[in-house]
């Protein structure tokens, strides 16, 4: 197998409990990845952490979005800035 090959045939497969996660867990999460580099290295973060009602109803929204394979949406920002000058 070439890497081509490798990458064509890559798939992620998780599987998630429904145990709930300590709080304090996420914030320690959320803190060290809010430090991580991003594509473009202009960390445009904004970080939700969701539980309870919310979960469910993110949950349901993405369902249906998989049932009507809406996969049209657009990004709510640019990754990169649009007059962002060459380096």
């Amino acid at each position: 197998m070439d890497v081509t090959e490798a990458i064509a045939a890559r798939r992620s497969v998780r599987g998630f409990l429904d145990t709930p996660v300590d709080p304090a867990l996420l914030r320690d999460l959320a803190i060290k990845a809010s430090r991580a580099a991003t594509g473009g290295n202009l960390q445009p973060w904004h970080i939700a952490i969701v539980q309870g009602d919310a979960m469910t109803g993110l949950k349901a929204i993405m369902a249906e979005k998989i049932v009507t394979g809406a996969t049209d949406e657009t990004p709510a920002y640019d990754v990169y800035p649009r007059d962002l000058a060459a380096p």
